[in-house]
């Protein structure tokens, strides 16, 4: 028998108040995070509506024999180092959430070893089952199990965690299916980058309650593939914020949010909205800030890189859901985010006049709209309007009383220029005699 020799310190009351900060998507995920952050290249979990569990594996190299008696049963966090990426550093013990129960088995250096952890009680919770695992002879916890267990037996090393009976699929309730959709969602989001940076083969897996079992392997993501970025570092050198343009309307857009993509050790943290417009006092400084509309800006991108031995530089909360910018990074992201928005305000307005400047053409010719505006009706030009009185339109607006003539400056005067000339060529085509036709 091994012996577990941590203290639990009102692990009970810890325990319920964390859980009312986390979804059970956010539990998923601190399975996987522990996967990835202790070596693991290969991590799946499955949601099982067949059986009413969750399973989380990986191919790791396990969990050792001290650790998993001691810190693996109390509510300890690791030391903190660069490879530190779980949003808690509570690991696997957030499973309150959504089981009261959670089975752990471990395969460290060839031997196995397994611990069932009941939070019904404050008896059980302290007295958690440790023990080394004969296949031969299986605990009564893992009989119902054995289907993932005789699996798991045959690799190497790696951990496999089982949270069966789940109470709820957290704000999904009874719908399992949609828990598997949000909970796939966000993997794509938070681990495409890493994924790409750290070649980890990941998966998710649903198993209905009826019909087949579908895998979706989460694929790496290159956020910026065919992406030009302008890309800073604060002091230190340790902390990178980058800024481009995306296209909204594309597939790359999608790979990342609107605002700023904050990813920690590679990993998808949060975003954050941009930031407030003008300047506000902060810690005795002076903060130059800036706000973009998500109408005008929604092309525009920011993400900001650190590592964990940076997290003194942020403010994060106790779960890592949410990260609040230092006020070197967020005068950093201001001072980029006004470069882009001037990058992005030239190449909108270049577009603008690249549509002002199409091209029409009739049976002899093709003119520029600066160019046909010389045989049109009206044109306007910066912010002056003016009729063409060598247009064959003109004669009959000469014929309208002096207050016809202003009525139609005022309705024009009140349009955009380059409605205006659009218009012009319109009328110039119905009622001037030239056969006008735009170039497809």
């Amino acid at each position: 028998m091994l012996e577990h020799n941590g203290t639990i310190f009102n692990a009970h009351r810890y325990a319920t108040t964390v859980d009312r900060s986390v979804t059970g998507v956010h539990i998923c995920q601190e399975l996987t995070d522990n996967s990835i952050q202790y070596g693991s290249t290969e991590t799946s979990i499955i949601v099982d509506s067949r059986n009413n569990r969750i399973i989380a594996a990986d191919t790791g190299t396990g969990i050792p024999e001290d650790i998993f008696c001691d810190n693996f049963h109390t509510f300890h966090n690791e030391p903190k180092d660069a490879s530190g990426i779980s949003m808690a550093g509570l690991g696997s013990k957030l499973f309150y959430g959504l089981s009261d129960i959670r089975i752990t088995l471990t395969k460290y250096n060839g031997i196995a070893y397994y611990s069932v952890w009941d939070f019904t009680s404050h008896e059980t919770i302290n007295n958690p089952i440790i023990d080394y695992f004969d296949k031969e002879d299986p605990p009564d916890e893992l009989i119902p199990h054995m289907d993932l267990v005789g699996r798991f037996m045959s690799i190497e090393s790696g951990t496999m965690i089982i949270l069966p009976n789940i109470k709820t699929w957290g704000k999904y309730k009874t719908s399992a299916g949609r828990f598997y959709h949000a909970l796939k969602t966000h993997y794509v989001e938070r681990y495409g980058h890493y994924l790409k940076e750290n070649g980890v083969n990941m998966a998710t897996s649903f198993v209905p309650e009826k019909g087949l079992i579908t895998w979706d392997h989460i694929k790496p993501a290159d956020i910026f593939e065919n992406t030009k970025y302008n890309s800073v570092t604060d002091k230190s050198g340790k902390i990178e914020v980058r800024s481009w343009i995306v296209d909204a309307n594309s597939e790359q857009s999608k790979l990342t949010k609107f605002g700023i993509n904050i990813y920690r050790n590679n990993v998808k943290a949060s975003t954050s909205g941009f930031l407030n417009i003008g300047q506000r006092k902060k810690k005795g400084q002076t903060i130059s800030i800036v706000k973009a509309s998500p109408l005008d800006y929604k092309s525009i991108r920011q993400a900001v890189f650190f590592k964990s031995d940076s997290d003194d530089v942020f403010k994060i909360n106790h779960i890592k859901t949410q990260v609040t910018l230092g006020d070197e990074v967020e005068q950093l992201c201001a001072t980029e985010f006004q470069k882009i928005v001037q990058e992005y305000e030239r190449l909108r307005s270049e577009k603008q006049e690249s549509k002002v400047s199409e091209s029409f053409e009739d049976n002899r010719t093709t003119f520029s709209i600066s160019e046909l505006a010389e045989s049109t009706a009206w044109k306007i030009a910066n912010g002056e309007f003016s009729f063409n009185k060598a247009s064959g339109v003109y004669k009959t607006i000469e014929s309208l009383p002096e207050d016809g003539i202003d009525l139609i400056k005022n309705i024009l005067t009140s349009m955009s220029p380059n409605q205006v000339n659009k218009l012009g060529v319109q009328l110039e085509t119905t009622l001037g005699g030239n056969s006008v036709q735009q170039v497809a």
